[in-house]
């Protein structure tokens, strides 16, 4: 079981570093809407505000590979490079890294499940987001609602 006071106090012991590690990053993001929800992670060892599947990228490594592998990591979903849709780039206002943030919107439901890193993976109306939402997640959502790309198809 793990305990999300302790992983908050890691979070901010390693914070030096991890800032250092991030800092002026790419770290790609994937929204993942269906039926008018959007799912959103809560990580571990982090801020744990509600946020997008993403991460880091490999040397190397395509963006939209990163995007893909880190939404399966955190996630369990799979999707194509070809099915995402990229949205914008923004800056995550905690870490300060660019954060290119793609799109996903499955034919069906996925089934998720979190991995190690992850505390939970829910799914929330994109009219209803939880309070303690990441800002990021907050100008993304209102964005897809203003571009009605927040609808399947």
């Amino acid at each position: 079981m793990r305990f999300p006071w302790l992983g908050r106090v890691l979070y901010w012991l390693l914070w030096p570093y991890r800032r250092l590690y991030i800092y002026g990053s790419t770290r790609p993001k994937v929204v993942v809407v269906y039926d008018g929800e959007i799912l959103l992670i809560k990580g571990w060892i982090s801020h744990q505000a509600w946020t997008f599947p993403g991460g880091g990228i490999a040397k190397d490594e395509p963006e939209t590979e990163a995007a893909t592998r880190e939404l399966a990591e955190e996630t369990s979903i799979i999707a194509k490079e070809s099915d995402l849709l990229k949205m914008a780039v923004d800056v995550d206002d905690l870490v300060d890294h660019h954060a290119p943030i793609y799109v996903y919107h499955p034919n069906t439901r996925p089934k998720t499940r979190g991995n190690y890193e992850i505390m939970e993976v829910m799914w929330f109306p994109l009219n209803h987001l939880p309070q303690d939402a990441h800002p990021l997640v907050k100008r993304s959502v209102k964005s897809l609602l203003t571009s009605g790309s927040g609808n399947n198809g």
